[in-house]
């Protein structure tokens, strides 16, 4: 009877785990502009406690929100999508076995205005990093977008070049996304 007890109240706590988690996340993504945003540290406190599968549903709708760029208000929706990446799901992902959330957070960064790329290219640098230690391949193009001899229409230093390259050989194999590839941004 004891052990029934023990099991019952862990998942109570498991529940109003998950139930704070969620209505914080809620709170973020939907905040006005001025509403504070939530204190990273609580953040991602709250997040930790929560259960696998409530993460799941934070990170898809934190894409979400980040991904609907016609939404009112969508910069803060944005930015409290980049919170949510980088403060909680992916601090919390000390396995590294989560590479969504890292290119999650790399396009979140690329729509802010004005982008920023060069975070942007270390966190879709460090999804597919993530995704190849896990077996999968993946390929980026926050490379182009950022060289400014790309932009004034030179030919682009060495050491670029081939970055660049090697990202184009891979995005070569991979047909169904080379056909959504948007390099102008």
């Amino acid at each position: 009877m004891r052990l029934l007890g023990e099991k019952v109240d862990r998942l109570q706590q498991r529940q109003m785990a998950d139930a704070q988690a969620f209505a914080m996340i809620t709170h973020e993504l939907n905040r006005g502009r001025d509403d504070p945003p939530a204190d990273p540290e609580n953040l991602a406190k709250v997040i930790k406690a929560a259960s696998s599968p409530l993460k799941a549903q934070i990170s898809n709708q934190t894409k979400e929100a980040s991904g609907d760029r016609d939404a009112h208000d969508y910069d803060i929706k944005l930015q409290g999508a980049i919170s949510i990446f980088s403060v909680t799901l992916i601090a919390d992902d000390i396995g590294n076995r989560f590479h969504l959330n890292h290119s999650e957070l790399s396009y979140a960064m690329s729509r802010q205005n004005p982008p920023d790329y060069g975070e942007a290219e270390k966190e879709i640098t460090r999804a597919i990093e993530i995704r190849n230690s896990l077996g999968n391949t993946g390929w980026a193009c926050y490379r182009i977008r950022q060289d400014q001899n790309f932009k004034n229409n030179v030919p682009s230093e060495p050491s670029v070049a081939e970055k660049i390259m090697g990202d184009l050989r891979i995005a070569c194999t991979e047909v169904d996304k080379r056909q959504n590839w948007n390099i102008g941004g």
